[in-house]
């Protein structure tokens, strides 16, 4: 191979494509464009070995510039128009399908159209508050084909956290986080009503809310609002994740003052805001155990369960309860763990 021949150098890292070497394939049609920077077609196989890599959002951009360079490249066109179906960005996917061939890739054509039908219908759940529909439209939209699409990894994590799914949900919006979105989508692109990136900061910000992680719920909210200021939702979400976080704040703050009995009130201002989030009947629970309030405490515990029947401070403060044995079965059910006697267990 001649290093100095972009031909050669290209070649020779189709090669390495061929063999499933990504990266290696990569190096070499960087040092092919650095010799020849307007190659299309060296581009358009960078594209692929980023693909390969799981890079769609750098893959994309690839693309874009082999367009720029040949906008008649029709493999280019093919290769995003694939890109934005699994991205779930349909009116792009489509203009590149059309521009790809005379005659539209039917394969890919219907991969398009039976995306576009699952994620139309997922929508409208939404709007419709069926999260139960919202769950089973954006997962047969994603096995469709766009398995790459954040936007509806944050709503399967949304419709998830609403039908009290939390550590599914949990999972869902980490995936969605770890997807290269920014990069592939415009800044303008809706969602939802939303603008597409404070749809995955306010999902983001709910499931922190929910799961105890407050700072970061706030800082996902102000993204939020930052980015979609108008956003009607985005603003009484905003509201919420402040009110909770503050109410929690002070809840701490009186409880570590030993003022138990403000701390409950500040924490149940709390739960008016946001009824389903297990710390803040859990630490509400602390404050009643601290208060002999033994059937209260108990309560608080069993609400925390039915939100994550997993969440092992709510069992260990059933368990550190003086009359535990009288209330066991109102709170196992059916969760088959070992006693524990913990008397101090922190509040979150």
């Amino acid at each position: 191979m001649s290093a100095a021949d972009p031909e050669e150098v290209k070649r020779a890292g189709n090669d390495l494509y061929r063999k499933g070497c990504f990266e290696g394939a990569l190096r070499l049609y960087d040092r092919a464009l650095a010799l020849c920077p307007d190659n299309a077609a060296c581009r358009g196989n960078r594209a692929a070995a980023l693909i390969g890599l799981d890079r769609l959002g750098e893959a994309v951009k690839e693309c874009e510039e082999a367009l720029r360079i040949d906008p008649s490249y029709g493999r280019a066109h093919h290769r995003l128009a694939s890109l934005h179906i699994r991205l779930g960005h349909i009116e792009d996917a489509l203009k590149h399908l059309s521009l790809a061939t005379p005659q539209p890739d039917l394969l890919e054509l219907h991969k398009l159209q039976t995306v576009e039908k699952h994620l139309g219908r997922c929508l409208d759940a939404r709007k419709a508050g069926d999260w139960k529909s919202v769950l089973r439209e954006s997962d047969a939209a994603i096995a469709a084909g766009a398995d790459s699409s954040a936007l509806l990894l944050a709503a399967r994590a949304e419709a998830l956290l609403r039908l009290n799914l939390l550590d599914e949900a949990d999972l869902a919006i980490s995936s969605a986080s770890k997807l290269d979105y920014t990069s592939s989508c415009s800044s303008d692109t809706k969602f939802c009503g939303f603008l597409a990136n404070a749809y995955l900061f306010y999902v983001h910000a709910q499931i922190d809310m929910s799961s105890g992680r407050f700072d970061h719920a706030v800082s996902s909210i102000d993204k939020a609002r930052i980015i979609d200021p108008g956003n009607t939702e985005v603003v009484n979400m905003h509201n919420k994740v402040k009110s909770v976080a503050r109410a929690r704040s002070l809840g701490n703050e009186l409880f570590n003052s030993g003022k138990f009995s403000e701390a409950c009130v500040a924490y149940g201002e709390g739960l008016k805001q946001h009824p389903m989030n297990k710390v803040l009947y859990c630490n509400r629970a602390a404050c009643r155990f601290k208060l002999e309030q033994w059937e209260k405490s108990i309560e608080d515990c069993n609400e925390a369960l039915k939100i994550q029947s997993n969440y092992t401070k709510a069992l260990l403060r059933c368990f550190s309860h003086p009359f535990h044995d009288a209330f066991q079965s109102a709170v196992l059910q059916g969760f088959p763990i070992r006693e524990h006697t913990v008397r101090q267990i922190p509040i979150c």
